[in-house]
């Protein structure tokens, strides 16, 4: 197994938690095992007074969560229990690990929300660290860039307000590491951005109203102009089977 994520390597996160636990009632954890985080918490995970629980199943499903923004998994156990998860990362790499048909363990403890939280003292899973089974396709150059490719092209094709040169940009940055996509597909992708650049200049849009009126009319002409060809090579992307 190779670890995609250990909480004890976010200290972001475990400091964001502390502040809210220490400075509002209403956001964090119950420090029933002391502060989240903590020497003494992490103390008590250590010698079993935390219980320190372990899911082992495989992976199902990749996909975005909440609204479109949020990357989750979805797995299945052995005995057929599904549930879903957040694919938390110490480092962006490490995302490449989380693919459809791989074994995965996560090890997580139980904690209770806040009193006063939206969701008053319902147990919460804290997930301490997760394992994933690796493969040679996963650790190969590129694996990682190809993955959010498909991803990113899979959404410019199911959402309901296609965001041309959002997508471009992410896609031709993308397309930069070999074997990701067709030249010729990244090439349109290359050239929506080199238009637009053209268009805005890399300028910020004007703070006058009829001239940021009028770069927006330029902008939206443009999209119009890219769309069908923007989707038609993600398109391509979607159905490459390699």
């Amino acid at each position: 197994m190779k670890i995609a994520y250990r909480l004890k390597d976010n200290a972001k996160h475990i400091a964001q938690v502390q502040k809210a636990t220490l400075t509002t009632d209403n956001f964090g954890i119950e420090p029933t095992d002391g502060l989240f985080g903590s020497d003494e918490w992490w103390n008590r995970v250590a010698t079993g007074k935390l219980r320190v629980h372990t899911l082992r199943g495989t992976i199902t499903e990749r996909f975005m969560g909440s609204m479109g923004d949020w990357p989750e998994i979805r797995v299945v156990t052995d005995t057929g229990e599904k549930s879903s998860w957040t694919r938390e990362v110490n480092n962006r790499e490490q995302d490449a690990l989380y693919r459809v048909g791989r074994g995965i363990e996560i090890d997580y403890v139980l904690q209770q929300h806040r009193r006063k939280s939206s969701a008053p003292n319902s147990e919460h899973k804290i997930v301490l660290e997760i394992r994933v089974e690796p493969d040679a396709e996963g650790d190969a150059h590129g694996a990682y860039e190809k993955l959010l490719t498909k991803e990113t092209a899979h959404r410019v094709l199911t959402a309901p307000i296609l965001l041309v040169f959002e997508a471009s940009y992410q896609l031709a940055e993308l397309g930069r590491t070999p074997g990701v996509m067709p030249e010729q597909v990244h090439r349109v992708f290359v050239d929506a951005c080199a238009e637009c650049d053209r268009l805005i200049g890399g300028r910020r849009l004007p703070n006058d109203p009829e001239a940021r009126s009028q770069a927006m009319r330029g902008i939206q002409e443009l999209e119009a102009r890219w769309k069908d060809r923007v989707r038609a090579a993600c398109q391509e992307i979607v159905e490459d089977r390699n």
